[in-house]
């Protein structure tokens, strides 16, 4: 039996009070997409790339540079802590609906994140029984609109398709990484955010699977090249669908 110790890992960590261009770049500097949120030697929150789009990217803020925005402004407050006994059967169901755990009993020990699961055994299916209808944007879409779909949809990345062919795909990083680098004056800011396309910003060379790749190529594929999710294809390269991180996970629960 796996308990969730076996799989845990140290966090990252930003204070509350820090700025979230301050978080930004220690996501960059340790390749990490979300950090655990301390503050007076407490556990707060959890600070994920979605959260920071939610916050530079609203309208109230789009004129708002991230260094004047502190990272309690975009933290998740729900902390879901485990112990380092829990089996790991009994810790997936609980991730995936949370997205992280913090793994304590009288101190911190560590947390468990979705990218820690693909290391598990995966089930011995192929990815055509675990994938998602994609949900695309086409080049020419608006970057405000692709972060729009991202939130009503829950999603981390959009696969960009020209007629049934894939062309590129964004991610929650990329829309982020475009926000961030404008350090304009507030009204050119806002302007040239507002008119940003998808193919500006979008990633061209695309790691995909195909429909008949075993979940355990998908999710060595995933660890190795480290993205949250890949678009799947079928026999004559179109898109047929989506994995994410949190589809192995839901398809590792019991």
């Amino acid at each position: 039996m796996r308990f969730v110790s076996d799989l845990m890992t140290e966090p990252v960590k930003v204070d509350k009070s820090n700025t979230l261009t301050h978080a930004l770049d220690i996501m960059e500097k340790h390749d990490v997409r979300r950090l655990m949120v301390v503050h007076d030697d407490d556990v707060v929150g959890v600070l994920t790339l979605r959260g920071v789009m939610r916050v530079i990217g609203s309208r109230k803020t789009s004129t708002v540079s991230p260094s004047t925005l502190r990272v309690s402004s975009a933290m998740d407050e729900r902390v879901v802590k485990v112990h380092p006994e829990m089996p790991v059967e009994e810790a997936l169901s609980l991730l995936y609906r949370s997205g992280a755990l913090v793994v304590a009993d009288s101190e911190i020990k560590g947390w468990v994140i979705p990218k820690n699961v693909l290391k598990l055994p995966m089930p011995e299916v192929t990815a055509d029984r675990i994938m998602v209808d994609p949900i695309a944007v086409s080049p020419g879409e608006r970057v405000v609109h692709a972060r729009r779909v991202m939130f009503d949809r829950d999603v981390g990345r959009l696969p960009v398709v020209e007629g049934t062919q894939l062309v590129g795909i964004v991610s929650e990083k990329d829309i982020v990484d475009s926000m961030r680098k404008f350090k304009l004056d507030e009204w050119s800011r806002s302007s040239m955010l507002r008119n940003l396309l998808v193919e500006d910003i979008m990633k061209r060379d695309v790691i995909t699977v195909n429909e008949e790749s075993p979940v355990e190529e998908v999710a060595r594929v995933m660890l190795e090249r480290d993205v949250g999710g890949v678009p799947v294809v079928d026999g004559e390269n179109s898109l047929a669908g989506m994995i994410a991180r949190r589809d192995i996970i839901k398809a590792l629960i019991p």
